[in-house]
């Protein structure tokens, strides 16, 4: 059995598509995952299942939630190991000077057609860190330091 992630983009935003947790476990069961576990009001599930395809399993979680609730919710699906291993090689987790408190990640479904690297190399003048991660997606580690305008 694998454990994955599903994490559920635009939920619980300033009242528009609300989920309550409850309602995504059970949505989750309903779909035979197993050991569902929500996190706050966040629209992360981690779950076990046999199924071993992400595109399929995303596809499950979306179409129920489109036939149970009657709106649309992108779903990005990943096996946990995965993101622990973002997690282990995030090279600001070896200064020990930074705030881990001030660590933030965004996950990408898809890689990006086109990537503005010059605008992003303005952006990083103006926050201390962005890292970006290519892997099976992307994952962009944000480390914000002050407050940013």
């Amino acid at each position: 059995m694998n454990t994955f992630i599903a994490i559920l983009r635009g939920i619980n935003v300033s009242g528009k598509k609300i989920i309550k947790m409850d309602v995504l476990t059970k949505l989750l069961e309903e779909l035979r995952l197993e050991n569902v576990t929500t996190y706050v009001q966040s629209g992360n599930a981690v779950f076990s299942t046999n199924l071993t395809d992400i595109k399929e399993i995303g596809d499950l979680i979306h179409d129920k939630i489109v036939e149970s609730l009657s709106f649309e919710v992108p779903v990005l699906i990943s096996i946990i190991k995965k993101i622990k291993k973002i997690i282990e090689n995030n090279p600001f987790l070896k200064d020990l000077s930074i705030d881990k408190e001030f660590l933030y990640y965004t996950f990408l479904a898809n890689k990006p057609e086109e990537i503005n690297t010059e605008k992003l190399k303005v952006r990083k003048l103006k926050m201390d860190n962005i890292l970006l991660l290519m892997m099976s997606f992307i994952c962009i580690i944000l480390l914000v330091t002050e407050k940013q305008n």
